[in-house]
């Protein structure tokens, strides 16, 4: 039996880079820099500042490497400069040889000291933007927090803490493990935890802060920039109740690995949270019918293994007849037991892609259209994840448990 390092609160490092000198590396050259500074912006962006030959402000696309003061070995990937000090008149650079630039990038990796593969590890992963409700007291931490059921998740915790220097941080993922099953499981696991915290909380959630450590001193940390998005739509879940998260987690992780690629879930949740945030009906609704069309596409194809005809764009029989819309779409009902799903958007879908809008019909009824066809998609969601716990109903404007609902 493997004993692994003993789980303990989180103890971040600085979040910042200082460095005399270092290299932007480009896959045509070498770029020497000086006065360095590196960190994670209060807005959430990746930011290195530095001084670099003039002559060189042009690329953009590329990675920084330096070694920090305090011993970390740095990585910048995928860096463009956004704001220099020099001034430019046709071509000919006046002022200084040397200017001040600030770049904005997609990730700084760090490592400091020596971590092997066999090691034992803490590894943790900052979430931001989602607020939940901690359930229990966890062995080793301070602040409350939530321990998953499935035994994928068995020694996975998920702590209710801010963490300092991280913007709209809310808590952390926390688990002991080798470090090579960070590569072979966690990374994958925290991947999946992340899109299933984004379709909860109808927001581009972030993990923007990983940190592994072993009990001899060896540090990895990845600092990664936020999508920025802030959403406020309405929730379907209600997060703030013990409980929720765990009976969200415990019920629909497994579903979620299955039909990830199968039905392409990550596009289909992020035109779900657009559709549930934006302010203007028209386009809530023609997102709501995009989001149709992708989850029918993906379940004709991958679930059900229809022939397509990439010339007609159709699905075809075996006779060689093609499926029109409605009869995909009644399968996909048929599938998960959709008995009332919403079929009068066909109607509304050509006019709202060719005119921008609907104006056959009042506001009022569009409101009702959008209404019947954001439930209905709230429930073809719910039911490929199986999912199993609380859930907003509309109509009694009550919160229930999901297996009481009638579809």
């Amino acid at each position: 039996m493997v004993c692994y390092t003993a789980l303990e609160e989180l103890r971040l490092p600085e979040l910042s880079f200082l460095s005399a000198s270092g290299i932007i590396k480009t896959p045509e050259k070498e770029i020497p820099i000086s006065g360095i500074f590196a960190s994670l912006s209060e807005n959430g962006d990746v930011v290195i500042e530095g001084k670099i030959s003039a002559g060189h402000l042009e690329i953009n696309n590329f990675d920084i490497e330096f070694q920090d003061r305090n011993g970390w070995k740095v990585t910048g990937k995928k860096f463009s400069i956004f704001q220099e000090s020099g001034a430019f008149v046709a071509g000919a650079v006046s002022g200084p040889h040397f200017v001040a630039f600030k770049a904005k990038g997609w990730k700084l990796i760090a490592d400091r000291g020596e971590i092997s593969n066999d090691d034992e590890v803490n590894i943790y992963y900052i979430i931001t933007d989602i607020k939940f409700a901690s359930e229990r007291r966890i062995p080793g931490f301070i602040e409350p927090g939530i321990k998953f059921s499935l035994d994928k998740l068995n020694n996975l915790v998920l702590i209710r803490s801010e963490a300092l220097h991280v913007p709209l941080s809310v808590g952390y993922f926390a688990v002991s493990d080798e470090f090579s099953n960070y590569g072979r499981k966690w990374e994958n696991y925290l991947d999946i935890l992340q899109l299933m915290f984004r379709f909860a909380a109808t927001d581009f959630i972030n993990l923007p802060v990983l940190y592994i450590k072993n009990r001899n001193g060896g540090e990895h940390l990845e600092i990664t920039a936020y999508i920025e998005y802030g959403g406020r739509g309405s929730k379907i879940f209600y997060l703030s109740y013990p409980g929720s998260i765990s009976d969200f987690v415990n019920s629909t992780f497994d579903q979620f690995i299955l039909m990830r690629e199968k039905l392409d879930l990550d596009k289909l949740i992020m035109y779900y949270i657009m559709m549930r945030n934006t302010g203007f009906v028209d386009n809530s609704y023609l997102l709501g019918c995009i989001f149709i069309e992708g989850l029918k596409y993906s379940f004709a194809k991958n679930i059900k293994n229809y022939g397509y005809d990439n010339t007609k764009h159709k699905f075809i029989r075996s006779t060689g007849v093609s499926y029109n819309f409605r009869e995909l779409l009644q399968e996909l009902y048929d599938e998960y037991h959709i008995r009332h799903g919403s079929t009068s958007f066909i109607r509304y879908r050509n006019e709202v892609v060719h005119e921008g809008k609907i104006s056959s019909i009042s506001f009022d009824d569009i409101l009702r259209e959008k209404m019947e066809l954001q439930i209905t998609i709230d429930h073809l969601l719910l039911k490929i994840l199986k999912y199993n716990g609380l859930y907003w109903d509309r109509p009694s404007r009550e919160w229930v448990d999901y297996s009481s609902i009638t579809t």
